[in-house]
């Protein structure tokens, strides 16, 4: 194989230059690859217009009450476990 690409690009001296463009084009190509992805998926979690009318700006106040809907949400939760506990401690030293 390296003789192969030392004939076609005319010497050792242009074969080398070959597998130095090769092994220098990989990690570019890959880091060009990883910018593209990482941009499409930011550009995807926007929203495609803000409340200012701004592209990309997700409104604070929608996004604040999906947040404190999900807290109050685990907050009762937390409640109805808590009263179970307490009232099965009860049930459980009357029966003592």
């Amino acid at each position: 194989m390296t003789n192969l690409v030392a004939e076609v690009s005319g010497g050792l001296a242009g074969g080398s230059l070959v597998l130095v463009l090769c092994m220098a084009a990989c990690p570019l190509i890959m880091g060009g690859l990883m910018w593209v992805a990482r941009r499409r998926d930011s550009t995807s979690q926007q929203t495609p217009t803000g409340k200012a009318g701004r592209p990309g700006v997700v409104p604070a106040k929608r996004t604040m009450s999906a947040k404190q809907a999900e807290l109050v949400r685990t907050r009762a939760e937390i409640d109805r476990l808590r009263a179970a506990e307490n009232a099965a401690r009860k049930a459980q030293k009357r029966s003592r």
